[in-house]
């Protein structure tokens, strides 16, 4: 059986950025620092509880790459 994750989208739409996990919407944030901050506070929540979370970013060519991994990667700064 798998281990169940969840990710975290930080999405460009229009002139404001969103995070999407699941059927989930947070937002709309004024700036990629804030949706990024945002989807990594609540991936770290849910990262507590036990289920492996991580933040995909989409960058300026609309690619998705990863931006942060619970447990693996450190806590940014603004988050803490």
């Amino acid at each position: 059986m798998r281990n169940p994750s969840r990710l975290f989208m930080v999405l460009r739409r229009k002139t404001e950025w969103v995070v999407r996990s699941d059927n989930l919407l947070y937002g709309p944030y004024a700036s990629y620092g804030e949706a990024f901050a945002g989807a990594v506070s609540e991936a770290q929540v849910v990262g507590l509880s036990g289920i492996p979370s991580t933040v995909i970013v989409e960058d300026e060519n609309l690619d998705l790459k990863v931006g942060w991994r619970y447990g693996i990667d450190p806590l940014p700064l603004r988050c803490r």
